[in-house]
């Protein structure tokens, strides 16, 4: 037999001793695993309770109380007028809450248009509430205004409601949280109710009718107020897009010289009076207890019991809890990161090109799906919410030129003539706080601007800076420029 003769040789079997270490890695590798998830959820959750104690000393609300049935008296409760209660009722009963303003908002025009082209903008809602079958096109006239009122008639009885319960002292509205879900059934008739408003006052305005507009302001205002004490992030981003409905209305009847001075006063009073710069902070603050008190909530139920999720999501939560306290903790740091950089009591923000934000992955999303859905926030948020209290003030100060105008016939040389007769005193820029930059140009009419994300004074340019990748990519933020 030759050396090379290989398959002569005989065949070395495994020892026993072989097959038991194979044996005891086999079966000790699933143990091992499970060690690790157990003292990598151990960590997890110690590193949520740290940071949920760190945030605690700073201020920072972590639970989340859902107020109970409103025990305010119906004839002192602003909510409980039928168009709020009725949607209640219907969740109470078991149905999803129905809009009863249901309104074609496909197809309108932007609010670009209506400062831009006015004439444009009415065409167009015009042919969106024909093709939504509330206008005919035999009934239509050349004034497209006066058409779109007399198709907006029909929502009439229920925002009468509105005007009805406006003296009304309180408010508070239903909220429902049953284990999986939480339903905020008045804020679907909120934002359908933000869109007819403004879309009734400009049409008033453009027919000559400034004390039907007004009126229709003060709904709105008040519809606001009685949302300020809203919990959630997603009743602050309602009551945000109510406010900036109603100021482009105004805008567009200043631009248009519709208001009388009596109005332009009020108006400018009510809207300086508006903070939306602490209604973000408040809705940021909000959800950031009602993380924790979702989280709380969905760690209580079985797997049989939660929502269903993608596999991936459904085979990690079964493990245990880790993934569940590592979301929270970055989801709260988020919050927590883009609360401090508002300063509501003084209306100012201060921008940072590298400030986080909370985009939460589809997982994530479904798993608090059973809760209040939650948006972007952080940098795009606040940088809206910066953007609308600059309009907001510039809105009160244009009330006060305006009036000036009526009185002396023209704008004023420097912008704080208007003080104190016209206006109390006049507003800052949210970003740096200096104040607003003010010039009346050779034909009379003047320039309006404040300082945008980048910090510094362009001049009154509202092209896009380059640099800026925000969601407000202007240089300057100007009144009445068409946002690009």
């Amino acid at each position: 037999m030759s050396d090379g003769d290989l398959s002569s040789r005989p065949v070395r079997r495994p020892s026993r001793n072989c097959w038991f270490v194979v044996l005891t890695i086999a079966l000790s590798g699933p143990l091992l695993l499970s060690i690790a998830w157990e003292i990598h959820e151990l960590r997890s959750k110690a590193a949520w309770r740290r940071f949920c104690s760190e945030a605690t000393e700073r201020g920072v609300k972590l639970d989340w109380k859902v107020p109970s049935a409103p025990e305010i008296p119906a004839d002192q409760n602003f909510a409980a007028i039928p168009l709020f209660a009725d949607r209640a009722t219907e969740v109470r009963a078991g149905s999803a809450a129905s809009d009863p303003l249901a309104f074609p908002k496909s197809g309108q025009p932007k609010d670009d248009l209506l400062i831009t082209d006015p004439d444009a903008y009415f065409i167009e809602c015009r042919r969106a509430l024909t093709e939504a079958g509330l206008l005919t096109f035999s009934s239509q006239t050349d004034e497209p205004p006066g058409d779109i009122l007399r198709a907006l008639a029909r929502f009439e009885p229920e925002l009468r409601q509105l005007r009805e319960a406006r003296s009304r002292p309180r408010c508070q509205f239903p909220i429902f949280w049953g284990k999986k879900t939480i339903e905020f059934p008045h804020l679907s008739v909120v934002n359908s109710i933000a869109i007819l408003l403004k879309l009734r006052v400009v049409c008033a305005l453009a027919v000559g009718d400034s004390g039907a507009a007004t009126e229709d302001l003060r709904d709105g205002l008040r519809l606001y107020r009685g949302l300020r004490d809203d919990p959630a992030l997603i009743s602050s981003m309602v009551r945000l897009a109510l406010v900036s409905q109603l100021r482009t209305a105004v805008q567009f009847g200043v631009m248009k010289r519709r208001w009388t001075d009596a109005e332009l006063r009020e108006i400018g009073d009510d809207f300086g009076n508006v903070n939306v710069l602490a209604d973000q902070a408040d809705g940021l603050k909000t959800e950031a207890g009602f993380i924790t008190t979702t989280g709380e909530k969905y760690r209580a139920l079985s797997a049989w019991e939660l929502p269903r999720l993608d596999w991936l999501s459904e085979a990690v939560l079964s493990l245990g809890d880790a993934w569940c306290y590592d979301t929270e903790v970055v989801q709260l740091g988020a919050l927590i990161q883009a609360r401090e950089r508002i300063d509501a009591e003084h209306l100012l923000f201060a921008p940072d090109g590298t400030e986080p934000l909370l985009k939460m992955n589809e997982r994530a999303q479904a798993y608090f799906a059973g809760g209040v859905r939650l948006a972007k926030v952080g940098r795009t948020m606040n940088e809206r919410a910066a953007f609308l209290q600059t309009q907001l003030s510039h809105l009160q100060v244009v009330c006060a030129l305006e009036s000036w105008r009526l009185r002396h016939g023209e704008y004023p040389a420097k912008l704080p003539e208007v003080v104190p007769e016209f206006i109390e005193a006049l507003p800052h820029d949210v970003i740096g706080g200096g104040p607003l930059h003010y010039r009346r140009r050779e034909d009379g009419t003047f320039l309006l601007y404040s300082v945008g994300l980048n910090g510094r004074d362009d001049g009154g340019r509202a092209d896009p800076d380059p640099a800026l990748t925000g969601t407000r990519p202007q240089r300057d933020w100007v009144w009445g420029a068409p946002l690009k």
